[in-house]
This record gives C-alpha cells, sequence and structure tokens, in this order.
C-alpha cells in the first residue's frame, strides 16, 4: 500500500499487468473486455456497461441511416466503431475513445473532408 499523506488516505497498489493463466499449456494474459468489466465492476456493473455500450451504438447507427448528412456521420461512426471489433481481444471502448488521441483523429477526419468532399 502507498501513503497519500496529502490526502491522508492509503491506496492500494494497481497491477500494471494482467495475471497470466495457462490455456492448453500456452501461457497467456489476453482478455476479452468482458472480462476487465467483470473485474472491476461485478457481473451486474458488466452487463450494465455492455448494453449501454449497445445502445449507444444502435442508436447512433440507427441515426446513421436516417440523417441528412450521411458522409459526416458515417466518418465519426467509422471512427468510433472499430473498439466493437476489438472487444473480443481486449478493453478497447474506454481506452482509446476517452482519451486525446480521438480528439486528433477526429479533428484530422474533420479537416480532411472538407479539404476534399466540401470543395464549392
Amino acid at each position: 500500500m502507498r501513503s497519500c499523506m496529502w490526502i491522508k488516505k492509503n491506496i492500494d497498489n494497481i497491477d500494471m499487468f494482467l495475471p497470466f493463466v495457462k490455456f492448453n499449456g500456452i501461457d497467456t494474459n489476453v482478455y476479452t473486455a468482458e472480462w476487465r468489466y467483470v473485474r472491476a465492476f461485478g457481473v451486474i456493473g458488466m452487463a450494465a456497461i455492455m448494453w449501454l455500450l449497445g445502445a449507444f451504438y444502435s442508436i447512433y447507427y440507427n441515426w446513421l441511416k436516417y440523417s441528412s448528412n450521411k458522409i459526416t456521420a458515417l466518418l465519426l461512426y467509422a471512427t468510433i466503431s472499430y473498439p466493437l471489433f476489438l472487444s473480443s481481444i481486449d478493453e478497447r471502448f474506454f481506452l482509446d475513445l476517452f482519451g486525446t488521441t480521438i480528439i486528433y483523429m477526429g479533428v484530422c477526419i474533420w479537416g480532411t473532408k472538407k479539404l476534399l468532399l466540401d470543395r464549392n
């Protein structure tokens, strides 16, 4: 335990790496996104997070389907949908979508769209 004198509380040490397990004779520490959510929030918390993520992507997809500005909406959906495909390997929703990289990517995609597609 580390001591944080300025807040007068002890903080538990956090494991930097996921624990290794033996699977068919191979040592591995690759987990799905669900395992991290279960470890952090329990089974009910994992179900709630997965439901919220599913609802968000479903609502956004349906909005995209009927949107009048399809190019911008499609570019944004393409930018934020890749964690759906990577969730079987590792948790990417909160690691990638709530960082500064996504803002940088959004600005670059918006600028490229303005430069290449919105020339009138």
